[in-house]
């Protein structure tokens, strides 16, 4: 876990070498699809950032009790750079409709090793989310979690979410701009020259990015033959364990 954690910390100082945090100005990160100890590294980090809240407790949002207007109250007298879980961002959407009554800048910082489907540590049953997501005949108005997620996952035991987007232009009344935090920090980091590579087939891909944001790979230096496209090519230099 110590292994996990000293990563997390080393990407995030990186990650705010590139993007600077304006203590004059007012900054809202909303970070999505991140494992619960990254959160708490963010929120133990020596830098100039806090919770939307100014004090998170540590837990990871229930959705079930999320209250756009507490959230709104700490939006609208926060100051300097903050940050909020996706989630808060989404209760928030649910009641200020135009977010140029924010007089700052908002970014929304995506876990790109995933795509779609985050391993969101939520407490949230199956049976939960099979009531709310796997029926379509159900109207969403009346179950809440089928208002902060689209569908679901199930990976070994762990439950994998799909997010409701909704830091659209046609949402929110303003561009906000999508980071790629792993892309972004790798532009930072010196590849590693490791001694050997390991041979991973393209159906395996998948469980190795689990691995990874798990903290279960080290030092790993992966060789795919069968790779041709640039794009996954740039997916699978994140996997490489080089930052972490």
């Amino acid at each position: 876990m110590s292994m996990l954690i000293n990563g997390f910390s080393s990407c995030i100082n990186k990650f705010f070498e590139q993007y600077l945090i304006d203590s004059n100005n007012k900054q809202l990160f909303i970070f999505q699809g991140f494992p619960l100890e990254f959160y708490q590294v963010l929120a133990n980090i020596n830098l100039e950032i806090k919770h939307i809240s100014g004090s998170w407790d540590g837990n990871y949002p229930d959705v079930k009790n999320l209250d756009g207007l507490d959230i709104l109250s700490y939006l609208l007298v926060s100051t300097g750079c903050t940050w909020c879980f996706y989630e808060e961002f989404i209760a928030l959407t649910t009641c200020l409709k135009n977010f140029k009554a924010y007089k700052g800048n908002i970014y929304i910082v995506q876990n790109d090793i995933f795509s779609e489907y985050y391993p969101v540590p939520a407490k949230i049953s199956r049976e939960e989310l099979a009531k709310e997501l796997d029926d379509d005949t159900l109207s969403s108005e009346n179950y809440i979690l089928s208002q902060y997620y689209s569908d679901y996952k199930i990976y070994q035991d762990d439950i994998l979410l799909s997010f409701i987007n909704k830091h659209y232009e046609s949402e929110t009344g303003i561009n906000i701009p999508e980071i790629k935090f792993f892309e972004t920090i790798s532009r930072n980091f010196a590849a590693k020259k490791l001694p050997q590579e390991t041979p991973l087939k393209l159906i395996s891909l998948d469980e190795a990015k689990y691995k990874l944001i798990k903290g279960e790979l080290h030092s790993e230096n992966f060789n795919i033959p069968d790779i041709h496209d640039n794009d996954f090519a740039n997916i699978i230099n994140k996997v490489n364990y080089r930052h972490l």
